[in-house]
């Protein structure tokens, strides 16, 4: 399976929190991170917060099933101190599954804590200009095409960050 996740963090070091979340999908049993997006810098959406966000994304192939992968999800926010003591909170990190691909046909779920597609990425520059990275001819695994839901957020500010974030070092036989 693969997954597509977005990364953003407005609190605290914003890159090293996202650089710990590509280390520990990497460590997650069965999982690769295949490739990882530019770093933007963003404006928060939805809340009245002043701190900048830094937004990114993964590309995750897993042999985890949906429900399994937002479990990590939730558990590496977990493990960076994410709290949520309110709806559009401040964060530390955010993991949102955006996506999943089964090498043939995208993934649908709807239940009470997971919705994939997220149904809010096609509104959302901080998302979809990421997303772009990782697929750069807006069509991502020939199912869903990027460049018209991006074409109607330009009025949301986005911004390359000058940093970025990297793939864990492939392990080294001893």
């Amino acid at each position: 399976m693969f997954y597509l996740v977005a990364l953003g963090s407005n609190l605290g070091d914003r890159l090293a929190h996202m650089q710990s979340a590509v280390h520990a999908f990497s460590c997650l049993p069965g999982t690769e991170v295949v490739r990882v997006s530019g770093v933007y810098e963003t404006a928060p959406v939805g809340c009245t917060d002043d701190n900048v966000y830094l937004n990114a994304a993964v590309l995750l192939q897993s042999g985890l099933a949906p429900q399994e992968m937002l479990g990590a999800c939730l558990g590496v926010e977990a493990s960076r101190g994410r709290r949520r003591p309110y709806i559009n909170a401040p964060r530390v990190l955010d993991c949102d599954l955006i996506f999943a691909f089964d090498g043939e046909r995208e993934v649908r779920v709807n239940t009470p804590n997971l919705t994939l597609p997220h149904p809010r990425f096609l509104a959302r520059r901080f998302v979809l200009q990421p997303l772009c990275d990782l697929f750069p001819g807006g069509s991502v695994f020939g199912v869903l095409d990027l460049r018209p839901a991006l074409r109607q957020v330009t009025d949301q500010a986005l911004a390359p960050a000058g940093c970025a974030l990297f793939l864990p070092a492939a392990p080294q036989n001893e």
